[in-house]
């Protein structure tokens, strides 16, 4: 008895706790009347539950950082390692879910991605606008691909303003609807800008053109002052 007593609290000093439970299991079997057994075995059990559900949160969180990161290959590594201390924690196959989820979503992302490449070099500025937004609303779990999917946009947008400055505005637009606190290129967005306004002073001279040929001069002053 004093053998399996010493060994039980060894192996508790020692952290590991469930050999410490077979010992104390074990004299249970041998020597029912040791004083105190059921509390020590209770102690123990809580004891051991406490150090399980302390590890698996940081489990969790390392898993959690990686997954942050888009880092799913590092993040299913992290998971297996984790299971193996607690094959049945409910929150580790949630994570194991949620991992294939992102995998599953980031394929069709990055699928999504290639064909809105594939539309801008077409000159299809709406099917790519069309195919970012899908792509972005894939990424809802996945930070780092949303970040690469605005990057996109503000790259297909620049690559419009050599065709069609409105194109290139929608494009603009979409980023700032998706994630209003997404910044774009200065450059771009002042570009843009200035098109827009050679565009509307060129429409208001064109009016004021046809306008007094048709003797409405009055009126194509006005055109001309508004622009």
């Amino acid at each position: 008895v004093e053998s399996i007593l010493e060994k039980a609290r060894a192996c508790e000093a020692a952290g590991e706790l469930d050999q410490a439970l077979e010992h104390w299991n074990t004299l249970a079997t041998i020597y029912d009347r040791q004083p105190g057994l059921d509390a020590e075995v209770k102690r123990l059990q809580a004891a051991r539950d406490r150090a399980r559900a302390e590890a698996v949160s940081r489990w969790v969180g390392l898993i959690e950082e990686q997954i942050q990161a888009s880092e799913l290959g590092k993040a299913r590594d992290l998971l297996r390692q984790a299971l193996t201390e607690a094959p049945e924690a409910p929150i580790l196959q949630a994570l194991g879910k949620k991992i294939d989820t992102l995998r599953q979503k980031g394929k069709q992302a990055r699928e999504l991605l290639a064909q809105a490449q594939a539309a801008r070099q077409k000159g299809d500025f709406d099917q790519c606008r069309k195919c970012l937004r899908q792509a972005f609303q894939l990424a809802d779990l996945d930070p780092a691909l949303r970040r690469l999917v605005l990057t996109r946009l503000g790259e297909h947008a620049e690559a419009a303003m050599e065709t069609d400055w409105r194109q290139a505005e929608a494009l603009v637009l979409e980023a700032a609807s998706l994630d209003p606190s997404f910044t774009l290129a200065g450059g771009l967005l002042r570009a843009i800008a200035d098109r827009k306004r050679e565009s509307l002073v060129e429409s208001a001279v064109n009016r004021a053109g046809k306008l007094s040929n048709a003797g409405r001069l009055r009126e194509a002053l006005s055109e001309v002052e508004k622009a």
